[in-house]
């Protein structure tokens, strides 16, 4: 890391967890992220596992779950989880939360109410914290089929009180909830001016809950490097559209292509925007992805760090 640029890599769905973080630790990226979904449209690891995996590997980089579906953990499990995955990482582990929803059937599977998931998410990182401290914390309103913790959770987390929160989302209610219960937002599909104008909110709403330190912006880019523009647009488009199923002329403005120079400068905006974290999310799998991991951080990092 330099000069506060934070430059992290997403692990592709179709990656060994292992070989893969240990290629991205080589390449000098300071973090390797993975999300999560029970039920998807493609190959979902568990991200307490495969970062478990990635953790035994390596020595530095740090490791974020982007995103853990809280909702669908009841509050000791995700507790007993993030102490286990800290410990074993000797403290290089910080735990990155979403509501989901894009998904509900993974929601009907796991018996959870999509509604309260919100709810549920706000009351689950409070229960969590009195786990690891035994300190009570206002509980949230309209959630009380959470059990109160009577015993402190063993292990505690190495990092204390608790690993870094990264609170992910676009919206309203997601930056409210970075601002009360996060040390860093993660959003996703993001210009550059939207930042900006979002990072504002964040310091305000912050502000309002009293907090006295500022919560850190990251922001999650969808890449894809390749010196041939053309085939880098076309391809970060396809592979964007078929995940998220939405038209690709709706997410080409959110997508970053180009040569590493090309790509550096537009992940540039987002430090200059206020971001101090930036993960790549690479639009390609298998060898592909591998061959952009090491342009990523042998020839973008140190661009933006520049």
């Amino acid at each position: 890391m330099s000069d506060g640029r934070d430059l992290g890599v997403f692990l592709p769905y179709e990656s060994s967890p292992s070989r893969f973080a240990q290629a991205a630790e080589a390449a000098g990226f300071d973090r390797l992220a993975y999300g999560e979904h029970v039920l998807f449209r493609r190959r979902v690891l568990n991200a307490f596992i495969a970062l478990a995996a990635a953790s035994s590997v390596t020595a530095r980089i740090r490791l974020l779950s982007a995103l853990t579906l809280l909702p669908l953990y009841p509050p000791a499990l995700a507790a007993k989880l993030v102490s286990s995955l800290d410990v074993v990482s000797d403290g290089r582990f910080d735990f990155g939360v979403g509501v989901g929803g894009e998904f509900p059937a993974e929601f009907e599977v796991s018996s959870v109410d999509l509604p309260s998931r919100g709810r549920r998410t706000d009351a689950t990182l409070v229960a969590m914290r009195e786990l690891f401290t035994g300190e009570a914390v206002a509980h949230v309103d309209g959630e009380t089929d959470f059990a109160a913790a009577s015993e402190l959770m063993r292990p505690k987390p190495v990092q204390q009180p608790q690993p870094p929160i990264w609170v992910g989302g676009r919206s309203e209610r997601a930056i409210s909830r970075a601002a009360q219960y996060g040390n860093v937002w993660l959003p996703y599909l993001m210009t550059a001016e939207r930042l900006t104008a979002s990072a504002e909110v964040l310091s305000q709403r912050a502000a309002d809950f009293g907090r006295t330190t500022a919560v850190r912006i990251a922001v999650s880019c969808f890449v894809y490097i390749d010196r041939d523009e053309s085939k880098a647009a076309r391809e970060a488009k396809a592979y964007v559209s078929k995940l998220y199923e939405i038209e690709e002329d709706t997410i080409a403005r959110h997508v970053i292509t180009g040569s590493s120079e090309q790509v550096a400068g537009r992940l540039t905006e987002f430090y200059e925007a206020g971001a101090t974290h930036v993960l790549l999310n690479m639009c390609a799998e298998g060898t592909d992805a591998d061959a952009m991991l090491v342009r990523g951080g042998n020839e973008v990092g140190p661009l933006v760090r520049a």
